[in-house]
């Protein structure tokens, strides 16, 4: 049995990182400290909700969204349509079977800024980034990844996805574009990362003062809680 009862792109993430983390979070539930307003984290969540809300028309533009403003225009009319989904929660069993995140057979948790049919063939899926790009372009394209291969899983009608990624504060996207043999291909690859997290029975710590400075349960910005975390000293 899975002492991790489900998986996300963080939460694998994470564990490549430090496989300790994911135990303290998912398995001892260790309490996180509260961020403040300024956190990128906090801000960020703040900016996903402007978005969510205009493109729903509940809210107005905001200045977080400047920079693409024919972009989230153009999602608000679609929307209205009935053709653009937001902020998604989608679950998936153990065989890639869509269910609810509450869903007791529920195996992976991914959620989607915004999904954008296009057509009964293709489909376009965003994903909206605050903060600066740079170092980061390897773990966003697979975060992309994920999101294709959850799009095709959702919809076996699509055969083609152009997956998107807004970088909010530069103005500037990032697209790729997948066929559905290629999303199985991708699959395929990530199949074992997922499973060495689904299948761990240990999970040791790997202090790294960079890792150790964001982490939740770190000397630095955390709790303190971990017994192996590594400060700037």
């Amino acid at each position: 049995m899975s002492i991790v009862k489900a998986w996300s792109f963080s939460t694998l993430q994470n564990f490549e990182r430090c496989p300790y983390r994911v135990y303290l979070k998912n398995v001892e539930k260790a309490p996180e400290p509260e961020m403040p307003p300024d956190n990128p984290l906090v801000r960020g969540d703040r900016i996903h909700k402007e978005a969510e809300d205009y493109v729903t028309g509940v809210g107005v533009f905001t200045d977080a969204l400047k920079k693409f403003k024919s972009e989230f225009e153009a999602l608000r009319t679609k929307y209205a349509e009935g053709g653009v989904e937001v902020e998604q929660k989608w679950g998936f069993t153990q065989h890639w079977e869509p269910c609810t995140w509450s869903d007791p057979n529920n195996y992976a948790y991914v959620k989607l800024d915004a999904c954008v049919h296009e057509s009964p063939g293709k489909s376009t899926v965003v994903d909206y980034k605050t903060g600066k790009s740079w170092g980061k372009e390897v773990p966003h394209a697979q975060q992309l990844q994920i999101y294709t291969i959850s799009a095709f899983m959702r919809n076996p009608e699509t055969q083609l996805i152009q997956a998107q990624l807004w970088y909010l504060d530069e103005g500037k996207t990032r697209t790729m574009t997948y066929t559905r043999p290629q999303a199985g291909d991708m699959l395929v690859r990530w199949t074992p990362r997922i499973e060495r997290l689904m299948n761990a029975t240990a999970f040791p710590p790997k202090p790294n003062r960079s890792h150790c400075k964001y982490c939740p349960y770190g000397i630095k910005s955390g709790t303190a809680v971990c017994a192996y975390a590594v400060g700037d000293d």
